[in-house]
């Protein structure tokens, strides 16, 4: 019975691994050249270690690569790289990657909550799992995700003065997003202007390992298993009524209005 168990878990495990028989664009081996050569680099200094501190980011891969800016150009140089970023965590089978993986890790930049998007890729072995980078990289940036689960940083989104529809309005595609609200949204927002200025991929273990901590700290409620959102204390003046609505109606009134606004909007338009 045990055995069977350890062998299900194994199956299950994800891995990143080198195979001499995937061809790598010439992009992707220069990034890859610069993710062998910090770890090196790193190795002969201070011993090698997985600390997340230590991992090449998104942000860096412009200016590292910035040497055949010359030319390609940028923005050619931008596309290339979006392409070569979505090349390294190509997965060849189910649970196993081609070359790399890529998850974010939070901290504090003049008081404002930032992500780094770290870029892993084996060195010394051609197939190294992936949950222990996963849990180091979530373990390092825990204190500041806990900030954001507390709701004890500023957001606008959740201020009540503010009008519904504008809270959930998406200005980059002029869209009202039904789940703006959600934690999940929010942390896709910070991933998103981690990649920036390349395209956004999202990172669907980054989001399910904030929702089970999330879960398990009582900080979340559970609308569906893909929309999350803080708890947060009921406020009632001297005669016990709401000094601000529960955040269970307020979420549903939200939606619900932006519902409206948008139904309003194309009635308007069919009536043209």
């Amino acid at each position: 019975m045990y055995a069977s168990i350890v062998e299900e878990i194994k199956k299950k495990e994800k891995f990143i691994v080198l195979s001499p028989d995937i061809q790598a664009s010439e992009l992707l081996k220069r990034i890859l050249f610069i993710i062998h050569e910090n770890q090196r680099e790193i190795d002969l200094q201070i011993g090698f270690s997985e600390h997340p501190a230590y991992y090449i980011t998104v942000d860096r891969i412009f200016d590292l690569l910035a040497s055949i800016s010359e030319a390609t150009g940028h923005e050619k140089l931008k596309k290339n790289i979006n392409k070569a970023l979505l090349e390294f965590i190509e997965k060849r089978e189910e649970d196993k990657y081609n070359w790399g993986y890529i998850y974010p890790v939070l901290h504090l930049e003049n008081a404002l909550i930032k992500a780094n998007i770290c870029l892993i890729s084996p060195q010394n072995d051609v197939r190294i799992p992936i949950a222990p980078i996963r849990k180091n990289c979530f373990e390092y940036s825990k204190n500041i995700l806990d900030i954001i689960l507390k709701g004890s940083v500023k957001n606008n989104k959740y201020d009540y003065n503010i009008h519904p529809v504008e809270k959930i309005y998406n200005e980059e595609i002029k869209k009202i997003i039904p789940y703006g609200l959600s934690i999940e949204h929010e942390i896709n927002s910070l991933i998103n202007s981690a990649f920036k200025p390349f395209s956004f991929i999202p990172i669907q273990d980054y989001i399910e390992d904030v929702i089970e901590y999330g879960n398990d700290k009582g900080y979340l409620i559970e609308i569906t298993n893909d929309y999350h959102f803080r708890k947060s204390d009921i406020l009632l003046d001297e005669y016990g009524n709401y000094i601000q609505s529960p955040p269970l109606y307020w979420h549903f009134f939200t939606i619900l209005k932006g519902m409206e606004s948008f139904v309003l909007d194309e009635l308007n338009f069919l009536a043209r």
